[in-house]
């Protein structure tokens, strides 16, 4: 295969794959000592040592062990302001006027107006607020950061928004999520099992809501909050029998297969036996049976 020297620009022949290994190919030995980089000899500032150094990739000392020392020994002591500790900084560093040891050192002396033990100011609304009002943070005064709780809160949902509209960033959240719960199988299955078991009423009434999206409701709001109302307000009886169940169930008054909605106007208490009686019957429909449930109840009393 033809080329052009890098060296003269004479035209060689060389095979394809000893050109494919070098970047600046040439034609003979005299060329590749021509544009090879020129050593030199340095010294060592640490140990006086005499190694090569290239020009294209200069070295300061012979080692990683001495270019440790010589940053060691370039260091500059301070004394924090606020604690009167002394501590070193590389003398590479840009060091500022009012330099501190540590974060909360850094606070305390650069403080605003109307930063104290008891207020401090927001730095996204500038509202001047008691510091119970901050969100907690572990390396800040006091444990509280610089953002009133309403700001931070608006601050995370931006940033979880953001990061949530990232695939890469889902599927990574979701493999870790995964892979902790195959670790933790055991300790995963009894936090779930106890969690379902305190919040019962509220899986309960999510599952419910569920089955009547499925079965085709147009409006499904009603809360647990409203269907706790409902049956305080029949005293926790069946709306039908006038019964005192073990537990009440949501019947439709008019039934999600004629168009019924599930909030809370179209939904009243009811046993199990009269509930799944009246099935998808309108009140209409199943008046007689209704009637003769009570008036067993009132002949049996």
């Amino acid at each position: 295969m033809e080329f052009s020297c890098s060296a003269c620009g004479k035209v060689s022949h060389r095979k394809q794959s000893a050109l494919a290994k070098v970047s600046r190919p040439t034609c003979s030995r005299e060329c590749y000592w021509s544009i090879k980089p020129k050593e030199h000899n340095a010294t060592c500032p640490v140990c006086v040592k005499t190694f090569r150094n290239t020009p294209s990739q200069p070295r300061q000392c012979c080692s990683r062990r001495c270019a440790a020392d010589l940053e060691i020994s370039q260091r500059v002591q301070l004394e924090c302001p606020v604690c009167e500790k002394r501590f070193a900084r590389p003398a590479c560093w840009v060091i500022s006027e009012t330099p501190c040891c540590s974060r909360m050192c850094r606070g305390v002396f650069g403080r605003k107006p109307g930063n104290t033990d008891s207020t401090r100011v927001c730095r996204v609304c500038a509202k001047l607020k008691p510091i119970s009002d901050f969100v907690k943070s572990r390396g800040e005064i006091g444990g509280r950061g610089y953002l009133c709780k309403p700001c931070g809160i608006r601050s995370n949902r931006q940033y979880r928004a953001q990061k949530s509209a990232d695939p890469s960033y889902r599927d990574h959240r979701n493999e870790t999520h995964r892979k902790w719960r195959l670790r933790n199988i055991e300790h995963s299955r009894e936090w779930h099992r106890e969690h379902r078991h305190t919040n019962r009423y509220k899986y309960r009434h999510s599952t419910t809501a569920y089955f009547a999206r499925r079965r085709g409701a147009a409006v499904c709001d009603l809360t647990l909050a409203q269907w706790l109302e409902i049956q305080a307000e029949f005293d926790g009886r069946c709306t039908y029998c006038l019964e005192y169940p073990e537990r009440l169930e949501m019947d439709h008054v008019i039934p999600l297969s004629r168009g019924g909605n599930h909030t809370a106007d179209n939904i009243v208490p009811a046993c199990r036996s009269c509930n799944s009686s009246k099935g998808n019957k309108l009140l209409s429909e199943w008046a007689e049976h209704l009637r003769a449930i009570r008036e067993a109840k009132a002949s049996a009393a």
